[in-house]
Parts: structure tokens; sequence; C-alpha cells
């Protein structure tokens, strides 16, 4: 067993080292983090997080359906808006190479 775990280590280790590789030259390269595109997320739909929430408040809303406004517009801002800004940014990357609309 001995000599099998060494070879599934080297696989490991190989797999680890080539993938990311194949993965950013098939989806594009990358100029944000995580962090950022969750950061953005955040500006684009923290205001209106808090607007519906605050209006549920304001018009005596039972907590739970409070809570679920807040928790839908929260995965939105953490989900839906970094996914689509990720998506733009590699559509947008296949296009670079593009001249002459600038001009």
């Amino acid at each position: 067993h001995a000599s099998e775990d060494e070879a599934l280590r080297a696989f490991n280790s190989l797999v680890h080292s080539i993938l990311p590789n194949a993965f950013g030259r098939a989806l594009g390269q990358r100029y944000f983090q995580l962090k950022h595109y969750l950061f953005f997320g955040l500006c684009a739909n923290g205001p209106a997080t808090l607007d519906y929430t605050c209006a549920e408040i304001a018009r005596d809303e039972v907590p739970r359906k409070v809570l679920g406004t807040f928790l839908y517009q929260s995965l939105l801002a953490a989900s839906l808006w970094p996914l689509s800004l990720m998506l733009m940014e590699v559509v947008a990357s296949r296009f670079l190479h593009l001249q002459g609309w600038r001009e």
C-alpha cells in the first residue's frame, strides 16, 4: 500500500499544480477576488435590502416575513450579484482583442 499511497499523493500534487492553470486558460483571467465581488454585491443590493426590510418593519409585518425578506435580499447580494459580475468579466475578457469601436 505504500507505493499506492505515494502514487496517489504524486497524482494529487500533479492535479493541484496543473488544474488551476487549465481552468484559468479556459475561463480567462479574473482580475478580482471573491471578496471584491461580494463587496460589489453588497454595494449594489445592500440599500435595497435595508429599504425592503425597514418598509416591512414599518408596516408591522410578522417577524417571519421580515426575516424572510432580509434573508432573500441578502442572498441576492451574496450570490446573484457576484455571479453576474463574474460572468460579465469572463464575457468581457473574451472581447478584449477587438479594436475599432474606441476610435
